[in-house]
């Protein structure tokens, strides 16, 4: 993180992080849920909380793709497979990244993210499950609701504004201050809030933190 993750941060847009003291009082185990824009979302989250989760944090990563990234199919040339097992590598060395898959094998991966709360660390989840096409934030899978409801964690939610644009426009280095991530209040849900009403109030709650 300190080494390659902040200082890209730094250098591409000096973020503007709003809210950190929100979660002053948290200091265990925590789910933090984001919308999603770009590859470089998880590293921009962890540049914007505090030093105790930046460096305990696992990253849910749409299993499919890491998946792919770690067998590439045949028909890519030699190099092409040796590029795509780099980033299997790269994304699971750095940012602790673990398989949250679209389809199947759910249990497998919330099971994994239990066994990393056990060992202190907090979960990052993007519940959209892909990178927003149109800049627009797109309904929550409904798997967020029950990984949260396992859990049973204070939920965060945060959201990154400003990233689209840069994104579209094709810019790698922006104005300070471009790209803004808000940290919400955290949230402690009912014991037996459905998982469908957990994932339906955290996309409002990412919804409203909209900068318009």
């Amino acid at each position: 993180f300190h080494a390659l993750t902040a200082p890209a941060a730094w250098i591409m847009a000096r973020p503007r992080v709003r809210g950190r003291e929100r979660i002053d009082a948290l200091h265990g185990p925590a789910l933090f849920v984001a919308n999603h824009i770009a590859s470089a979302d998880a590293g921009l989250i962890m540049y914007a909380l505090p030093f105790r989760y930046r460096t305990r944090l696992a990253v849910a990563m749409e299993g499919e793709v890491l998946r792919a990234y770690r067998f590439p199919p045949s028909s890519l040339g030699l190099l092409a497979r040796l590029v795509e097992r780099a980033k299997y590598v790269l994304v699971t060395a750095l940012f602790n990244v673990f398989p949250l898959p679209q389809k199947s094998g759910f249990r497998r991966s919330f099971a994994f993210a239990g066994e990393a709360v056990e060992r202190g660390y907090s979960v990052l989840v993007f519940p959209e499950g892909r990178r927003t096409p149109d800049g627009r934030m797109h309904e929550f899978r409904a798997g967020t609701g029950m990984l949260a409801e396992g859990l049973g964690l204070p939920i965060v939610p945060i959201r990154i504004d400003g990233l689209y644009e840069a994104k579209v426009a094709g810019r790698y280095i922006l104005r300070p201050g471009s790209i803004r991530l808000t940290i919400g209040e955290p949230i402690a849900f009912e014991p037996g809030t459905s998982p469908d009403e957990i994932t339906r109030e955290l996309f409002a709650r990412i919804d409203r933190m909209s900068e318009g």
